[in-house]
């Protein structure tokens, strides 16, 4: 029978090749998962995605636009919808933001120390456009992206201008974090990141604008004001 010593080293070789299996596959997992995961958390937030339809002059009630057949908020089939996109949002979009956040940790003295391994090689996807000091960005990027297309959703359909309204902080917030800590190594990716960021903010502005105006128009047309024969 083999002894301990034998049994430890067999061990030991077994995680070496499990982390040498997990470093060469980073790069291309990194690289799938930045594609893709904005994509799917907006397919998986959809769930909370519904269409209202005017029952009263001053009452909607709401549908799942992927499924008009199923009433949102009150149905059982919505609130099965809701129970299986809550397990794939912690899966999803909250667990690849907690993977990235744990790779980046693990390889921050190494890139702050200017002192690259093959773990900060590996990782190098999440982090190479990025001063060494701003490391993190890419987790901030993700935080936005996904939370301007997702988990805004979680805001009832009823409050859609909340949901432009925290839209608009969410993305003011980050164009002026980005402004101020110019987090990019080429000055080409700060101004085309700005750039994006700025045209978002353009966007959102437009869209409370015209929110707005709606909102008051149909109040107007409730109260007789507009729109009446």
């Amino acid at each position: 029978a083999a002894g301990p010593p034998q049994q430890g080293r067999a061990a030991k070789s077994l995680r070496a090749v499990l982390a040498d299996g997990l470093l060469a596959t980073c790069p291309f997992a990194l690289v799938v998962t930045y594609a893709f995961v904005p994509a799917v958390s907006a397919r998986i937030f959809k769930a909370w995605s519904c269409q209202g339809f005017g029952e009263t002059p001053t009452k909607n009630r709401y549908y799942m636009r992927e499924d008009l057949a199923i009433e949102c908020y009150k149905s059982d089939a919505h609130k099965a919808a809701t129970n299986v996109a809550i397990v794939l949002v912690i899966l999803w979009p909250f667990g690849i933001l907690v993977l990235n956040t744990v790779l980046l940790l693990a390889a921050r003295r190494p890139l702050l120390s200017r002192t690259p391994n093959r773990l900060v090689k590996s990782t190098a996807f999440l982090h190479r456009d990025y001063h060494p000091e701003c490391f993190y960005w890419e987790l901030i990027e993700l935080v936005r992206r996904t939370f301007l297309t997702g988990w805004v959703l979680l805001f009832d359909e009823s409050r859609s201008f909340v949901r432009i309204l925290v839209g608009l902080m969410i993305s003011v917030a980050i164009f002026t974090l980005t402004v101020i800590r110019r987090p990019y190594l080429h000055h080409e990716d700060r101004y085309l990141a700005i750039s994006a960021q700025f045209l978002v903010v353009i966007s959102f502005i437009g869209a409370i604008t015209v929110k707005a105006y709606e909102d008051v128009d149909a109040r107007g047309e409730q109260r007789g004001v507009y729109g009446e024969a």
